[in-house]
């Protein structure tokens, strides 16, 4: 099982302009996601974000695409999608995330998607 593209900011950017112009095409369209971590109190935010770049390259699709964007916070291309798909693929990614961490009390995830287009 290939694992998802990973990338830095520069190719995002260009792959994101790309699927904004193949977006009116698709059956499907692709989504932008944006994940923030954060702690209540600093410890082991570390090996918190560790743990997401690591859920977040094995467990989605090889042709979606991930960027750390800065120190806590990731950007996602998944690309040809169904609507109603997004929101379980956000969730499976959580619960792998929380299955992972046990500090979960104080880790905040923000999870926010929209369509590309």
């Amino acid at each position: 099982m290939a694992n998802s593209f990973v990338c830095d900011k520069d190719i995002f950017r260009h792959i994101y302009q790309l699927e904004k112009r193949r977006s009116g095409r698709k059956k499907y369209p692709s989504y932008l996601s944006h994940i923030k971590i954060s702690r209540q109190q600093n410890n082991n935010l570390k090996k918190a974000i560790k743990g997401m770049e690591d859920i977040l390259s094995k467990k989605l699709r090889s042709g979606d695409v991930v960027c750390r964007w800065s120190y806590n916070h990731f950007v996602l291309i998944l690309n040809n999608i169904e609507d109603y798909d997004v929101n379980i693929v956000m969730n499976r990614i959580q619960n792998h995330f929380f299955e992972n961490d046990s500090e979960e009390n104080s880790i905040d995830v923000n999870i926010n998607y929209m369509p590309i287009g």
